[in-house]
């Protein structure tokens, strides 16, 4: 006994002992913060979200403003990239897709912050070496009509989407490329692109919306969508529309969302402050009740609870290259979207 509390008093010292350091680096980087007043947040996300985000934060840190700016990763890629050629480092904080985000890694726009909530992350959510952390993330997994198709007879596989059963009854969105690029991952290059062609004889209808497929598949014109995300099945499903998403026996790739502060921000002290707010447990509860799925471990309830039970595999930083020939391979089975 006398060891176990020996044992226990040590753990409880250790985390006596990190609270502490915490909260001091917390009251430096918020003391910096007051005197830069305010931080730039560049981000993907819907605007309602960031509003939210940034008005929780003005609240728990007074005296810091958050300027935001919203436009799709793809922009926002573009955007900082002219910027920096410009000599402006405008943003002290960005969240973008992280397969983009690795461009700025590798352009050295971004700088290393081990955050406070690292351990909160499991692998692959977090950077080992502190450059991002997921602030939510998007799984892309079989979708059906429930009118439709029987939960028990949808796909449950990514093979089964080759049965016979599904020619000319499939939804595809030809645009999005991590869905396709995450499964060369899973599968391995060969078995992928059989994969891919094998499917691509299916007759498949293809759009460019994930979102417009899910909306055409809630209205019956489309009885399964060969891949469609978690949160916008939800969305519709919530208003009553009568779709769903399969839980699947499959690995299932999930498109991640990351934040990173920049190396050369114009603000570090509420740079840093912002991104620590945005991965904690009180930001990640603001993402979670928007709806979106977040990895951080004591975030529960809802879709948390389900992903926990699934073989959720997060993707991760990609070189242009890399991503490039995915696209390329991607366009020379399934087409290349319509313009």
């Amino acid at each position: 006994m006398a060891k176990i509390g020996k044992a226990a008093a040590s753990v409880y010292v250790a985390l006596l002992v990190s609270f502490a350091s915490a909260r001091a680096d917390e009251k430096a980087l918020l003391s910096g913060a007051q005197k830069e007043s305010k931080a730039v947040y560049y981000f993907a996300m819907e605007m309602p979200l960031g509003q939210s985000l940034a008005k929780a934060f003005e609240q728990r840190y007074p005296g810091v403003k958050v300027e935001i700016y919203r436009a799709t990763s793809e922009r926002l890629l573009t955007k900082i990239l002219t910027e920096t050629r410009s000599g402006r480092h405008a943003f002290d904080v960005v969240s973008i897709n992280v397969e983009m985000f690795g461009v700025l890694q590798r352009n050295k726009l971004i700088g290393p912050h081990r955050s406070a909530s690292f351990d909160a992350y499991p692998k692959g959510f977090v950077d080992p070496q502190g450059y991002w952390t997921s602030i939510y993330y998007n799984p892309y997994t079989v979708a059906h009509n429930t009118r439709m198709v029987k939960p028990s007879e949808a796909p449950q596989r990514w093979e089964d989407l080759l049965d016979p059963k599904w020619k000319g009854k499939l939804g595809m969105d030809n645009t999005k490329y991590a869905w396709s690029n995450a499964l060369i991952e899973i599968m391995g290059q060969e078995k992928a692109v059989k994969f891919f062609r094998a499917l691509a004889e299916q007759n498949i209808d293809y759009r460019g919306s994930y979102t417009l497929l899910a909306q055409l598949m809630a209205a019956g014109e489309i009885p399964v969508c060969a891949y469609n995300s978690v949160s916008s099945i939800e969305r519709l499903k919530g208003n009553g529309a009568p779709i769903d998403w399969v839980r699947m026996k499959s690995p299932i790739p999930a498109s991640v969302v990351v934040a990173g502060v920049a190396s050369n921000a114009a603000r570090p002290n509420a740079g840093k402050l912002l991104y620590e707010f945005l991965v904690s447990k009180e930001g990640q509860e603001i993402y979670a009740a928007h709806d979106k799925i977040v990895a951080r471990k004591d975030i529960r309830g809802g879709l948390m609870a389900e992903m926990k039970n699934l073989d959720i595999r997060p993707n991760g930083p990609s070189t242009e290259e890399e991503f490039n020939k995915g696209v390329a391979l991607f366009q020379s089975i399934f087409g290349k979207p319509k313009s």
